[in-house]
């Protein structure tokens, strides 16, 4: 078992070393109740990183920050209602609904790569610590399930298994033909939702 020794109000203690911790993380879909992307259970911050220095401060802080880039963004599905009457001219519409999906969607994948940097970069990386947003993605007959997750690393050599690791796992969607999202090549951080 591997070891790191941590440096915290200027003692050093030392801590057993496990590889991973995994918390899954929900973006908040559509017309959803606005709750916390991450389960009740990691409201307090996980012993693996307070042990390591995070303090239940820096730690609220992220995921308010979490919380604020995976509330939905688009309105809710009923407000359409009354264009649903208009339903025979969406074909003419679909290739202006993928691009601006798509826009979104990469807005949304923005901010949540300039979170993952800042995090690592003003908190963890100082304390041996790397974090990853990874998900994976299994095709569901018409529909897939996706489970995304915040992967932190603790050891050198897991860290650089995990910076190899690809941060889309499973099933990859494609709907560049019409001006949509194309999760092969549009170098996105995690699946992102049907709906941003």
């Amino acid at each position: 078992m591997e070891y790191a020794v941590v440096s915290t109000n200027n003692t050093e203690t030392t801590v057993p070393e496990s590889p991973r911790l995994i918390i899954p993380f929900t973006p908040i879909g559509i017309c959803a109740h606005p709750t916390s992307p991450i389960d009740n259970k990691f409201q307090i911050v996980p012993e693996e990183l307070s042990s390591r220095g995070l303090t239940q401060q820096q730690w609220s802080e992220q995921m308010e920050k979490l919380h604020t880039i995976c509330s939905p963004r688009t309105p809710c599905f009923w407000a359409f209602c009354p264009f649903l009457y208009f339903s025979y001219l969406f074909p003419f519409f679909l290739p202006c609904y993928c691009s601006q999906n798509r826009r979104k969607v990469l807005e949304w994948n923005q901010r949540l790569i300039q979170w993952e940097t800042q995090f690592n970069q003003e908190f963890l990386k100082r304390k041996g610590i790397l974090l990853k947003i990874q998900s994976s993605a299994v095709a569901l007959g018409k529909g897939r399930k996706i489970s995304r997750f915040l992967t932190f690393s603790f050891t050198p050599s897991d860290q650089a298994l995990l910076q190899n690791e690809p941060r889309l796992q499973g099933n990859i969607f494609n709907a560049s033909c019409c001006m949509g999202i194309d999760e092969n090549q549009d170098d996105l951080i995690c699946h992102p939702n049907d709906h941003i």
